[in-house]
């Protein structure tokens, strides 16, 4: 059941606010959201070191110092200060140098509980009269906390510009750490029986296509197990190659991490298995060159975008050595 709140009924597109002291975000008003409340607060600074003009000026600087590296992180970031430049203006009726530590505390119950005009039912593009800040219904927990956090260093660097005084923010840290983490993988029961099902379709698997889509979801399942994020996956075959370890050599994965960081992922022996099969279908050979430009997610191409060989084709696959299919 909804809480209520003592949040003002805003109904749009009219917000019964003159349109002449709201200024546009530098990358263009949501909606029917004009822009949001210019002016100084009284946290606003006495003197700054950015040439920033407003608001919009201040958290444009913020995504682009912060969110440079990373599209999805630029993305994330815009999307909450969006929502708290909106929910300043509209909901309590200041610019962001005029929050307050009140103002602060109420934030994390609004974005939890939005009231029902704040949200779409399906999804619209931000040009849209339909569009939302919000999605079917308020964050989740995690998410609300995930949110806070990124205003919370928003304050932080506009502290430091001196665009504002002081945080308003409380310190999101310590709430932060008392959620307990997110398991995120598949108990070994589970994954027995997704290894299971990749065996019988590998089993089942008569003609060429067949055998290569079964071969795709085995190599893609296996990928996965090394645990890498969903946009790591993307990378060709000179990403995979061997380096030097106290074994003599090993097989090593490189991928950009977060924030653009370049990391090794090692790749045990059962993974290239998976993978020189699954060219050998495609028609390539087991081993490739290290500066093959060839997608390596190929894995993720949908059946048309295949360029399948003869169904006619006798690629057989060995029989699999004792725990080669990796348990986790």
């Amino acid at each position: 059941m909804r809480t209520t709140q003592n949040i003002p009924t805003i109904k749009f597109p009219v917000f019964g606010m003159p349109h002449q002291d709201l200024i546009p975000f530098q990358w263009g008003a949501p909606g029917t959201f004009i822009g949001i409340l210019s002016g100084k607060g009284q946290n606003a600074g006495v003197s700054s070191i950015t040439d920033c003009k407003s608001d919009s000026d201040a958290i444009g600087s913020w995504i682009v110092a912060k969110g440079s590296k990373s599209e999805h992180t630029s993305s994330l970031y815009r999307r909450e200060a969006e929502r708290l430049a909106l929910w300043s203006t509209f909901v309590r009726r200041k610019p962001l140098t005029g929050l307050t530590r009140e103002d602060m505390l109420a934030y994390p119950r609004f974005i939890s509980n939005p009231p029902p005009e704040w949200i779409m039912n399906k999804r619209y593009p931000r040009n849209s009269s339909e569009w939302r800040p919000f999605f079917l219904k308020g964050l989740s927990e995690r998410s609300a906390h995930q949110s806070i956090t990124v205003i919370h260093g928003l304050f932080q660097y506009l502290v430091k510009l001196g665009w504002i005084k002081q945080n308003p923010m409380p310190d999101s840290k310590a709430t932060v750490s008392q959620l307990p983490p997110t398991i995120r993988s598949l108990s070994p029961e589970h994954m027995e029986c997704v290894y299971e099902g990749l065996r019988r379709a590998e089993a089942n698997a008569n003609t060429q296509k067949e055998k290569i889509l079964a071969a795709r979801d085995t190599l893609l399942v296996t990928l996965l197990s090394l645990a890498p994020r969903t946009s790591e996956n993307i990378s060709t075959y000179g990403d995979i190659f061997t380096t030097p370890s106290k074994e003599g050599s090993m097989w090593v994965w490189r991928i950009h991490g977060k924030g653009g960081k370049l990391r090794l992922i090692p790749i045990p022996e059962w993974c290239l298995y998976e993978l020189r099969y699954f060219r050998t279908l495609l028609g390539l050979s087991a081993l490739w060159n290290p500066r093959d430009p060839s997608r390596s997610n190929s894995t993720h191409s949908k059946p048309d975008e295949i360029q399948f060989r003869d169904s006619s084709a006798t690629t057989q696959k060995p029989d699999k050595k004792p725990g080669s299919i990796i348990n986790i």
